[in-house]
């Protein structure tokens, strides 16, 4: 039957707005059938996700039943590692959500965000990983970070501090959701330390109840904090030591979910690190040069920038034009987690824009 609210709507509205509605039963369902089999907690403790169902997700990722159940630090960085090889930063879900439908996700379309593996920007993955934390057990808050460096406080990231993970006072930095290499937790008293993984060469460190984090001069300078230079460093975003709660963030989000003029509304970002070379269109695989410094085995960045596929690390990329009629296949092959027909949706937009 047609509601009143839906005569004179579109046909696309009317059914993307039934599948809103159909997905909003399955999340009413869960939540109650989860609801009945736990202890009830309080709206202060997020009980958001049950500590069965982030075991789950982490075997899923490939986490052994050993691991699942630990809260070690080897634990945790196997939990960051996982989460950037196969849960991708990208911006394609919020293109694909009609103009009208636009909003900063609620914790529950966070958590469903996360467990399908869709992912998203960083307030849908570090939000994600911080409640997975802390069903898990670990304790863990979300931070309030910036790309800003004139001083005005924009809160436009998040950023997640683990406490107590190898001893009582400790913290740990844990950042899935920059669409940059991050591949383990960071130890706030060994700041300031510097990586080289992925082809990138990054430094954090701490002054202060502010952390930043600095790329080497070379890379990629279009995304970062303006008037950044720190030396051979720029500056690409900071963020403070000081825990906020989770709806501290949206009304600032509403800048990067709604706001029309907003980059991840207008560009088409998708990023993952798979722990493997990946063939990158032309039949050949990039070859590597990692450099000095830390390596890991989670070595190559595979991203599609607008029409644009990269492959291999950040400083020998192999970038492939993609055209039109073969650009969704490209993004649904190496992005399997991300819903296709959102894919589809995403790209139409794109297609009245080039």
């Amino acid at each position: 039957m047609t509601s009143i609210s839906e005569i004179g709507m579109s046909a696309e509205k009317m059914k993307w707005l039934k599948l809103q509605r159909n997905l909003n039963v399955i999340f009413y369902l869960k939540s109650n059938l989860n609801q009945c089999s736990q202890k009830p907690k309080t709206q202060g403790e997020m009980a958001l996700l049950s500590r069965q169902e982030a075991q789950m997700f982490l075997r899923r990722l490939g986490l052994t039943e050993t691991e699942a159940n630990s809260r070690t630090v080897h634990t945790l960085t196997r939990i960051v590692q996982a989460m950037q090889m196969n849960v991708p930063f990208q911006s394609i879900s919020m293109m694909a959500t009609p103009a009208g439908y636009r909003h900063v996700p609620t914790l529950d379309e966070v958590v469903a965000a996360g467990l399908s593996m869709e992912g998203g920007v960083c307030y849908t993955l570090n939000t994600f990983c911080c409640i997975l934390l802390k069903a898990l057990g670990y304790r863990a808050f979300v931070l309030d970070g910036s790309y800003n460096s004139s001083g005005v406080r924009r809160s436009d990231h998040v950023v997640v501090l683990v406490r107590n993970v190898r001893y009582e006072g400790d913290a740990h930095i844990v950042d899935v959701g920059t669409g940059y290499p991050f591949f383990q937790p960071i130890a706030l008293d060994e700041l300031p330390v510097t990586f080289r993984q992925a082809g990138l060469e990054y430094m954090y460190k701490r002054e202060g109840r502010i952390v930043y984090r600095m790329h080497r001069v070379g890379g990629d300078q279009s995304y970062g904090e303006k008037n950044g230079m720190h030396s051979e460093w720029r500056q690409v975003f900071h963020f403070r030591l000081d825990p906020v709660d989770y709806d501290f963030f949206r009304k600032h989000m509403e800048n990067i979910y709604v706001n029309p003029q907003s980059l991840f509304l207008n560009s088409i970002r998708a990023v993952r690190f798979p722990n493997a070379p990946i063939e990158d269109g032309t039949g050949e695989y990039p070859s590597a040069t990692w450099g000095l410094g830390m390596t890991t085995k989670f070595q190559y960045l595979l991203a599609v920038k607008d029409q644009t596929l990269m492959v291999g690390p950040m400083d020998n990329l192999r970038m492939v034009h993609l055209e039109k009629h073969d650009w969704a296949r490209h993004i649904k092959e190496n992005f399997p987690t991300i819903p296709p027909a959102k894919v589809d949706a995403a790209l139409r937009l794109m297609f009245n824009k080039i």
